[in-house]
């Protein structure tokens, strides 16, 4: 992140952050079963902590349409795509720490009503990555039918693969949902309430794998490639009329 200065990878640091204490409450939590304390950070942390990441995710589609000058291959413009996949995150990320909130209630029926919310955060979210797995879809495969002139530079890396990434992460996402709906429908003595090793395999893992393939193939090297060859057209540009 510092390296490339994307600053649209804070909230995938945030998000992390939240796993790692997340998971360090639970871990308080076997210590002192009693206290509720570690239990509802453990609640509200690991929930939302992947809200985080996916604002990262989706804001670098943009970065990627933009690095590659493929605009006219989206089917929303840059600007707007952000701003509504960010939206849905926020959704997402309300719902979830509200319904997390209830469940600490001493009221049974909110507890269940908190159940409901998260739920339904958890499928919106779930939604929302189908639409957007069909939006990176879309512009890879008409940026690999029509490729902007930007696409074909030598010089600029690779760009298909930060699609796949992009592809392989939002499966990580849809995945580690689709676990905790199951966690949410089944009951409290379910095989995914009393054994952790589910959360942990498709939870902490895969948020873990998210970051360290954002880390490899970091969307920012394809951004600082697109505006230095820019930069230099620029130059090579100016060179000429200078010459005029």
């Amino acid at each position: 992140m510092f390296c490339h200065r994307t600053k649209f990878f804070v909230p995938l640091v945030m998000g992390g952050l939240m796993e790692i204490f997340g998971y360090y409450g639970r871990v308080w939590s076997h210590t002192v079963p009693q206290d509720m304390g570690p239990y509802v950070l453990t609640l509200i942390l690991s929930l939302s902590a992947p809200a985080f990441i996916a604002a990262t995710i989706y804001m670098t589609l943009t970065h990627t349409i933009l690095s590659l000058n493929a605009e006219r291959h989206s089917p929303i413009s840059p600007r707007w795509l952000t701003f509504v996949f960010v939206i849905a995150d926020i959704i997402c990320f309300c719902t979830q720490v509200g319904g997390a909130g209830m469940q600490i209630s001493i009221s049974e029926p909110v507890r269940r009503s908190g159940r409901v919310i998260v739920l339904l955060g958890l499928l919106f979210q779930c939604i929302t990555f189908c639409f957007y797995i069909l939006m990176v879809w879309t512009i890879h495969r008409r940026n690999s039918e029509a490729p902007t002139a930007f696409t074909m530079n030598p010089y600029l890396p690779n760009w298909k693969k930060y699609i796949y990434a992009l592809y392989f992460l939002s499966v990580c996402i849809l995945v580690r949902n689709i676990v905790r709906i199951a966690e949410y429908v089944g009951s409290h003595t379910g095989p995914m309430q009393k054994t952790e090793a589910y959360i942990y395999v498709f939870d902490a893992s895969l948020v873990l794998i998210c970051m360290v393939v954002l880390a490899v193939l970091h969307p920012g090297r394809l951004t600082k490639a697109a505006t230095a060859l820019r930069a230099t057209d620029r130059d090579n540009m100016d060179g000429l009329l200078g010459k005029c």
